[in-house]
């Protein structure tokens, strides 16, 4: 999982809302009305009015001040689907709560933007906010920011602060799904005609030893021991996985009558098919030309 934390020193950037500028040329108008007539009631009115605004700012970056944020989301995900992420806000001041917070990733090229919303946040607790955007460009996408903001109390002023918090995702090609059976048969179900050197399984025969306390007695091979006159026991090993390589050509400029699209469609199902053979425990590995060179993955069962 990605994480980051808000750092300190951050500016809080303030912008006028439609009610804010609302409220602006209504106290100019009692502004102006009050300084023609003279009427002290028409100077009260216009603090207010000024008041209002400056005690939003004065909230308003109280509240920001006091929460820190922590990004929590997957490592990897798939081309074209929905990828969830989860915002945590915690209040580090000891009295006072935060109301009214969203916060939003700063979305980089090929994501759409997420987004979390918290009501209420009491003093010295955290709250979890979950957020959701699509990955609509395949390969490592970098996260830089996010922020957070409130129109609270009254929606004049729209107050925000941008944390500087990177993060990494990773995304697969498109996933597909395979209309035909190509991977049958996984490393349970078969193996390699050598046995693994690795002994300690419980899956093919290895050959003879003598009995040991720890061993379990449904081991013991009773015909070889009455034949030897004391306990002998199999030695199971686990079989070798079924290889599987996969080569992936780039060159489509040497390639005839091929498009772009046909060759998403090849890298989509490449992607499809590593994905199929690893969840069947296959050892899978990757050939690539990349830059005119072959770059050779060896066989994983990671993903």
């Amino acid at each position: 999982m990605a994480r980051g934390s808000k750092r300190s020193g951050e500016t809080i950037r303030y912008r006028m809302t439609a009610v804010g500028w609302v409220v602006i040329a209504f106290a100019g108008l009692v502004c102006i009305a009050a300084v023609n007539m003279s009427a002290g009631l028409l100077f009260w009115l216009f603090g207010a009015l000024v008041g209002s605004i400056v005690a939003s700012a004065f909230m308003g970056k109280r509240m920001l001040s006091a929460v820190k944020v922590s990004r929590d989301m997957p490592s990897r995900a798939w081309q074209h689907q929905v990828v969830h992420v989860g915002y945590t806000l915690r209040n580090v001041r000891r009295r006072g709560a935060c109301l009214g917070l969203n916060v939003e990733e700063v979305a980089p090229i090929g994501i759409e933007c997420a987004s979390g919303y918290c009501v209420h946040l009491p003093a010295a607790t955290a709250f979890r906010s979950g957020g959701r955007f699509t990955a609509h460009r395949r390969g490592r996408i970098k996260l830089q920011a996010i922020r957070l903001g409130t129109i609270f109390p009254m929606g004049l002023l729209d107050m925000q602060v941008v944390s500087a918090i990177e993060g990494q995702l990773v995304v697969w090609p498109a996933r597909g799904k395979l209309r035909n059976n190509i991977l049958q048969f996984g490393a349970v179900n078969t193996s390699r005609s050598a046995p693994s050197r690795v002994r300690g399984g419980q899956d093919e025969f290895f050959g003879l030893r003598d009995y040991r306390n720890e061993d379990s007695p449904r081991w013991i091979h009773w015909r070889r021991s009455a034949q030897k006159g004391e306990l002998v026991v199999r030695e199971m090993v686990h079989p070798l996985p079924e290889m599987l390589w996969v080569v992936v050509d780039t060159y489509i400029d040497e390639v005839e009558n091929i498009s772009d699209t046909e060759r998403e469609r090849l890298i989509r199902f490449a992607a499809t098919l590593v994905d199929a053979a690893i969840s069947k425990s296959f050892l899978t590995g990757m050939v690539l030309s990349v830059g005119g060179r072959i770059v050779v993955f060896p066989p994983s069962d990671a993903r």
